[in-house]
């Protein structure tokens, strides 16, 4: 995935792996396109983000494809005026600012709420891992932390592969109905969530009301329909395009957190 601001611009390299096992570099013979132009255009895997907003990249060769999500920014609003007085009281303390070298403005409000929740830590000083895939044992200790629930007693899951640090988040989200395993003893804790499992579960999470099915979203099907809807009618999302929600593709860290972040006080 690709994340930044208005005027930036970012190079992608495609690699064709052929049957003989050799490997060619096509990215100047690839047919490259974007869902999306207002946000981001493309020439020879160039890409140039131009707008806010979401718009996936498509370079087509020897009849394969590959997508590549492109998330852009809102410019920071400058004040129109200087405030005309002192202020009467002290202000906040300003915290200390992220150091996360992969967290972008879009992504910066989210991230810190997340962090100062102390929800998440990110995977170093310097990497949050905002584009990629969260697991769903770490996404369900992020949702069971952001609920607030008993992770200490609720009942065992039954689960055989979730991580100690992963168990009672999950053990308490099963128990309120919000989220199941794989199959009966697996949860799948190391496997990644897709956009359409992650609106069912925050639709679970947060009952949230308006989900009519009603969306110009052409891949979304019946199962989830519903809840890709609700998402839309509260302001969670936009979908990766007009015409798609993204529902099959994995949702990144980055992208869990705006959509937890836009959910809180709902």
């Amino acid at each position: 995935s690709v994340s930044g601001e208005v005027g930036e611009s970012v190079q992608v390299a495609a690699t064709a792996d052929y049957s003989d096992g050799s490997r060619k570099s096509v990215t100047g013979s690839a047919s490259w396109t974007s869902s999306n132009a207002a946000v981001a255009t493309v020439n020879d895997g160039n890409i140039t983000l131009v707008g806010a907003g979401e718009a996936v990249i498509t370079a087509v060769f020897g009849g394969e494809s590959v997508s590549i999500p492109v998330t852009v920014a809102e410019p920071a609003a400058e004040p129109e005026t200087e405030p005309e007085t002192e202020p009467e009281t002290e202000p906040e303390a300003t915290p200390e600012p992220l150091t996360f070298q992969d967290v972008s403005s879009f992504y910066s409000p989210a991230v810190n709420y997340l962090v100062e929740r102390g929800i998440t830590n990110g995977f170093s000083s310097e990497e949050f891992g905002v584009a990629s895939d969260i697991k769903r044992a770490d996404a369900a200790v992020w949702l069971a932390e952001e609920l607030g629930l008993d992770t200490v007693s609720a009942p065992a899951a039954g689960f055989t592969d979730v991580p100690e640090r992963a168990e009672g988040a999950v053990n308490a989200l099963k128990a309120a109905g919000i989220i199941n395993g794989k199959s009966a003893d697996q949860f799948g804790a190391s496997d990644p969530l897709t956009r359409g499992e992650v609106a069912i579960i925050l639709d679970r999470a947060y009952g949230l009301a308006g989900g009519t099915g009603d969306t110009a979203f052409t891949d979304v099907s019946d199962r989830y329909a519903e809840s890709v809807a609700a998402l839309v009618e509260n302001d969670v999302t936009d979908g990766i395009s007009e015409t798609r929600y993204g529902v099959a593709m994995n949702i990144t860290r980055g992208q869990l957190a705006v959509f937890l972040y836009r959910l809180a006080g709902k």
